[in-house]
């Protein structure tokens, strides 16, 4: 991978090297600072991809106390979609785990409020079905209020230290959602590690790229500092030259 960048890095220079300074100056500047914008985010991107990789690679204990599930669009305003029950049932699949080694079950927090195309909450519609799929009601929690992951881990915090009942907390979604998830709950001061249940191929490829983009939304002042000194290094160079 670094050799990657490397040999891009090198690429561009060359090209600039090579054609630009052929250029007249309006053309120069704009040229440059793309190829270096281009640069910072492919390194952005892989960036992100290695802690998303690496993330997904970790494996918690099993003492879990807590399993945040969060929420998802619901079918028709009140069905579980597949992407939603494969978050719930990877939830599941830890407990049943944690039990069979000798733990105690863990309680499932199932976190998302209701839309305005939504008869029910994605909370309840969630508890609903895990239920219907086995896991026990006693060990069920709702938090039925949240619209958003930062939302999700707020108010699940909340739930949590009012029930007191033991500060080892998971949560999950799916496996591209998990790292961005994390940086949400430790803003709230969560400490919990993710568990990613899976994501049908031809979804991926969309739902990664749109993590990335909000992974760039929620630094975007570092980002435009960053970008902006480009800009004045593309410029001072142009100058200088």
């Amino acid at each position: 991978m670094l050799g990657l960048i490397l040999a891009i890095i090198l690429i561009v220079q060359w090209f600039t090297k090579s054609l630009v300074p052929t250029w007249p100056w309006y053309v120069q500047i704009p040229f440059t600072f793309a190829s270096w914008l281009g640069i910072y985010f492919m390194l952005a991107f892989l960036n992100f991809l290695s802690a998303s990789i690496l993330y997904n690679l970790r494996r918690p204990k099993y003492d879990q106390n807590y399993i945040i599930v969060l929420g998802a669009g619901l079918i028709n305003g009140h069905k579980v979609s597949k992407l939603l029950s494969n978050r719930i049932q990877r939830a599941i699949n830890f407990a049943d785990k944690q039990v069979s080694v000798g733990g105690k079950r863990p309680i499932l927090i199932f976190s998302g409020g209701q839309g305005h195309d939504e008869a029910t909450s994605e909370a309840l519609a969630m508890q609903k079905w895990a239920i219907e799929n086995g896991y026990p009601e006693a060990f069920t929690l709702l938090e039925d209020k949240s619209t958003t992951t930062f939302e999700n881990m707020l108010f699940s915090k909340k739930i949590i230290d009012l029930d007191n009942n033991g500060k080892n907390i998971l949560f999950s979604s799916n496996n591209y959602h998990i790292f961005r998830a994390g940086l949400f709950a430790r803003m709230v001061g969560v400490n919990a590690q993710g568990i990613g249940g899976k994501t049908a191929w031809y979804f991926f490829p969309n739902a990664f790229l749109r993590e990335f983009v909000a992974i760039l939304v929620m630094n975007k002042p570092r980002h435009l500092v960053v970008i902006l000194f480009l800009l004045l290094i593309t410029i001072a160079q142009q100058l200088l030259n």
